[in-house]
């Protein structure tokens, strides 16, 4: 007999099997992992379906010169066209993660268009931040909502917006002022920055532990024993800009319930899967117990993907930042 399920899980896996049953009939293009992030739409855009899939394809095949993804310029693939359906991929800007998603049209009257869409991710998450809402919404928004077609604008009515336990269907999230992606983005690094960087955070780390209900270290053991790397660090504005993101990611955490959890999930990954992803195969073996408590507090999961956002694929910082939040 198998091990029974945590019954903070239970509840994720009843989610994800009823949304599996929905997509067999249906465009979701599935994911191989089974507890996802998703979400379903209906839309009807006033003007004909064949527009509407020109729009889309027209979008997709103008990266990056005609169009770019505002929801922090990701890269949509076509995978497959069909007379009355269209299913895409999309990495995401920092090339850590891909979705999938579909669309299905139906000609109605008046010379209406229904869209059936769904975008899926394809890794263990439950909170997306909007992503698998953007996905979708960024390929048939029109002017109105604030995007930018690239051969046909048209008016569009979102009919139901429908996103898994814990993913978002904030509209504002999907268009991202480039500014605001750079700040939460450490990119275009130098060696010698990510060097500073790694050797203010690795100080902190060894000499200043964290408050559980802060998320912080004593602000004077920091200067005290780390004043002189971190001065260096925050000289420099690729540095400053990753302590800078971090501080922000965990605000929201401090003197709250989800703070203790958030830090016990970020040690567990910390020790046991250092050079993976937060929501990788690794995390999910090791810090399983930790995930599902973080599961349950709504704030948990967003701010450790968006410290994890703070760094660059590949970059070694990730462990360290993750184990140490710091407030400066």
């Amino acid at each position: 007999m198998g091990r029974p399920s945590s019954p903070l899980l239970l509840p994720l896996l009843l989610a994800a099997a009823s949304r599996r049953a929905l997509a067999a009939g249906g465009v979701c293009p599935g994911s191989p992992s089974w507890v996802h992030a998703s979400t379903r739409v209906e839309v009807i855009a006033k003007t004909d379906c064949k527009t509407v899939m020109d729009e889309m394809l027209a979008r997709v095949h103008g990266q990056f010169k005609q169009w770019h993804d505002p929801h922090n310029n990701g890269t949509y693939k076509l995978l497959s066209s069909q007379a009355d359906s269209l299913i895409f991929s999309r990495m995401t800007g920092n090339g850590k993660y891909t979705d999938k998603m579909g669309f299905g049209f139906h000609q109605q009257d008046l010379g209406q268009c229904s869209i059936s869409g769904c975008s899926e991710s394809q890794v263990f998450s439950i909170a997306d931040f909007s992503t698998n809402y953007c996905n979708l919404r960024n390929l048939y928004c029109g002017s109105e909502e604030g995007c930018k077609p690239v051969q046909h604008d048209f008016a569009i009515q979102e009919v139901s917006v429908d996103p898994s336990k814990g993913a978002g269907k904030t509209a504002s999230d999907c268009i991202v002022k480039q500014e605001a992606a750079a700040e939460m983005h450490f990119l275009g690094t130098s060696k010698e920055s990510e060097s500073d960087t790694a050797a203010a955070l690795s100080c902190i780390n060894e000499h200043c532990p964290v408050d559980p209900e802060t998320l912080s270290p004593s602000f004077t053991c920091v200067l005290k024993s780390c004043g002189k790397k971190v001065g260096k660090c925050l000289l420099k504005s690729d540095c400053r800009r990753v302590l800078m993101c971090e501080k922000k990611c965990v605000a929201p955490l401090k003197k709250t319930d989800a703070a203790p959890v958030f830090l016990a999930l970020a040690q567990c990954h910390q020790e046991h899967c250092p050079e993976d992803p937060p929501f990788g195969m690794c995390a999910k073996m090791h810090c399983r117990v930790e995930a599902e408590e973080c599961a349950v507090e709504k704030a948990c999961y967003p701010a450790l993907d968006c410290v994890n956002g703070c760094i660059p694929k590949g970059a070694e910082l990730t462990a360290v930042l993750l184990q140490q939040p710091i407030n400066v």
